[in-house]
């Protein structure tokens, strides 16, 4: 049978609509065909959902000197960016806000691995990374395909470990022999010793002076 076949395009849509001899129209948008007999409305098509494409970054975490970022699928091993295209800061304080310098940056399956120059103490707080992706150079990407990974900052990171503890207690402080309550008990200690030795030395003192006129 013949057929009478038009294409248009408009933004990121692509429609095909074509005409058959008995009477039946076909029309397709993005490779959906939507069938109605000659004459009948079309009735309104469903909206497409866009979605990103590009690798989404899902958690950071850090132990020590190595702090791994985890994405949404895997990632291109052999497009390593350069390691000042990441950052990695602590918690303000007191007006200071440390910073943890990356010294290498390797990509392995959808983890991307940051080694730091100094290590992140367990239990820290705060953490948070960034990447800023090169205006030239090698990108973060995906492994299947051009898309790329998109800027993202103050991504916060889950440290490792647990914070170490201080003791702490009066029974602590005199255990280890040190601290300002331990030898604050010691200091008065002494004195009343040697408060009470002086007041039974009092009298033999006086004695001995009579005596000795």
């Amino acid at each position: 049978y013949d057929t009478e076949e038009t294409v248009s395009a408009a933004g990121n849509f692509l429609g095909i609509r074509g005409a058959v001899s008995d009477g039946v129209s076909v029309e397709g948008k993005l490779g959906v065909p939507v069938v109605r007999a000659a004459g009948d409305a079309v009735g309104p098509r469903p909206a497409m959902q866009a979605r990103s494409m590009n690798p989404v970054l899902e958690g950071a975490s850090a132990e020590g000197s190595a702090l791994t970022l985890t994405f949404s699928e895997a990632l291109d091993g052999s497009s390593v960016p350069v390691a000042s295209a990441f950052s990695v800061r602590g918690a303000s304080s007191g007006g200071v806000t440390p910073v943890y310098t990356v010294g290498s940056v390797r990509v392995s399956g959808a983890e991307v691995r940051l080694t730091l120059t100094s290590p992140v103490a367990p239990g820290t707080r705060g953490v948070t990374v960034s990447y800023a992706k090169p205006a030239s150079g090698n990108v973060l990407s995906a492994a299947d395909g051009d898309e790329e990974v998109d800027s993202f900052s103050g991504q916060a990171v889950t440290v490792e470990g647990e914070a170490p503890v201080s003791p702490s207690g009066p029974g602590a402080d005199s255990a280890g022999g040190g601290g300002d309550g331990g030898c604050s008990l010691a200091s008065a200690g002494g004195a009343g010793i040697v408060t009470a030795a002086f007041m039974l030395l009092l009298p033999l003192l006086f004695s001995l002076r009579r005596s000795g006129q």
